[in-house]
């Protein structure tokens, strides 16, 4: 148990510096002012320390990254009406008194919805390849009252600093994060957060801190228990992976692409700047030149030029053709990236489908989303395989019950014409009398409930003058 904190798996070496690259450019982080130096790049040539520092301060972010990804995940859920979802024993998200109720409303223990967490877990997916799922257990103190319902956590994996083994079930995961240190507002003299990190192990957790010298200490433990089977023949883990079958990290290879149109954005806008600030070249003698800049240090724009020379009135300015040339690579450069995006998840999509899961599919992004929603759901399923157990851990039959999957048609609709052929369909059929009124309602209203559809057909039933049949002559 040694120096447990100080372990590192070989993948998290390998990719924790791309997870901070792509997570930095989705964010925006990467321009903010702790961070840019690190991703604008000074010009080794002619751009002094200050002429670099004044860039920094002027340039401007660019966030075509995060708009292809938010992009790729609104068409992956836009269709979230279709999710077919199985609550199981945790009971109807619509009961205030039911489990699935709390946890819909509150799923993370910090007031977030249900649905929203999945779509974080879409979008981290997309640029970070892979994120990490935690479910936390019922809190109760120690009369066994609820102080905390459960909850799922994501975990980014540059937070996920170990593991073991590198392949098959863990059985080991360790975790860091930092914690504040402060008891109130008021402690100023643990005012640093601490590093500090979780081991999570097949019959329970520990939690260690460390100092500022790197020694470690033990601050808190607890024990859960969960299972891979109804049977329980296998203890798992609370905290699992979750990453996109695909054999390259797309997301930051489309981060690197922003930031470089990031630079070239800022090396052409300081171009407009600086050629805002004219340089002159005065032909004279020292005092002749003195005599220039005494007058521009006075606010004068205008200089004297010897009649005898044989020049004329005009005025003075460098040529700037080169940066509408510049500004129109810079816009074809952008263009460019979201095509590039697109195609570059689309294609490695098809590269794992082609091979693995024979997807046919009409399109990359198709390709794509199918793996990142497969992904999606497995994330979902594993936090309810989960929850069940903690919240049912004496029926093991109904671990299974609560279980989702969404659509996999990504292809977009036309709303006006699902209509018009809806409506077409009932006029129709209402020609030939082969529908009935309760049909007729359902189709033209797919989103209401089969209480609100029986409610209109009592109300178009009333408007048509129809008697009810009276209670005892119902079957």
């Amino acid at each position: 148990m040694a120096n447990i904190t100080k372990s590192r798996h070989p993948e998290y070496q390998t990719n924790s510096e791309k997870y901070k690259y792509a997570w930095h450019h989705y964010t925006g982080k990467y321009a903010d002012d702790e961070n840019i130096g690190t991703y604008l790049n000074q010009k080794k040539q002619r751009e002094s320390n200050k002429a670099y520092q004044s860039r920094k301060e002027d340039s401007d972010p660019v966030l075509v990254f995060p708009t292809a990804v938010d992009g790729l995940n609104g068409i992956l859920f836009g269709n979230n009406a279709q999710t077919e979802r199985d609550w199981g024993q945790l009971g109807d998200p619509e009961e205030p008194d039911s489990i699935a109720y709390t946890l819909s409303r509150n799923v993370d223990g910090e007031g977030m919805d249900w649905d929203p967490l999945f779509k974080q877990v879409g979008i981290k997916e997309t640029v970070l390849h892979k994120v990490w799922g935690l479910v936390e257990g019922v809190q109760t103190d120690d009369d066994g009252n609820t102080l905390k319902e459960a909850s799922i956590k994501i975990i980014n994996p540059q937070s996920v600093v170990d593991w073991y083994p590198s392949s098959g079930p863990l059985e080991q995961v360790l975790v860091q994060e930092q914690r504040d240190a402060r008891s109130s507002l008021r402690d100023s003299e643990n005012s640093k957060s601490l590093d500090t990190y979780t081991l999570y192990e097949l019959e329970g957790w520990t939690r260690f801190q460390t100092d500022e010298d790197g020694n470690e200490q033990v601050i808190g433990h607890g024990k859960y228990e969960y299972y891979n089977d109804n049977d329980r023949t296998k203890r798992i883990l609370p905290i699992f992976p979750c990453e996109i079958p695909i054999p390259r990290h797309v997301g930051y290879l489309l981060a690197k692409k922003q930031n470089h149109i990031f630079n070239k954005k800022s090396s052409r806008d300081f171009g407009v700047q600086t050629m805002s600030f004219a340089i002159l070249n005065i032909v004279g003698t020292k005092k002749q030149y003195d005599g220039v800049l005494a007058s521009l240090e006075k606010g004068a724009n205008a200089i004297r030029q010897d009649p005898d020379s044989g020049g004329q009135h005009d005025y003075l300015s460098p040529d700037s053709s080169y940066l509408s040339e510049a500004g129109k690579i810079l816009e074809a450069d952008i263009k460019n990236f979201y095509t590039s995006a697109f195609k570059q998840y689309g294609d490695a999509a098809k590269q794992v489908t082609a091979t693995e899961i024979k997807l046919e599919s009409r399109s990359g992004i198709e390709a794509f989303l199918n793996l990142l929603v497969t992904s999606v759901d497995e994330f979902e399923n594993g936090c309810l395989w989960r929850l069940m157990q903690v919240y049912f851990p004496d029926t093991p039959a109904a671990w299974g019950s609560a279980k989702v999957q969404r659509s996999r048609d990504f292809q977009p609709k036309d709303i006006q014409k699902v209509l018009e052929s809806m409506g077409s369909l009932v006029l129709n059929a209402d020609r030939a009398g082969a529908m009935s009124l309760y049909r007729k309602v359902e189709l033209l209203n797919p989103e209401i409930t089969e209480e609100e559809i029986n409610e209109e057909v009592d109300r178009i039933n009333k408007e048509r003058g129809a008697v009810p049949v009276p209670a005892n002559m119902e079957e």
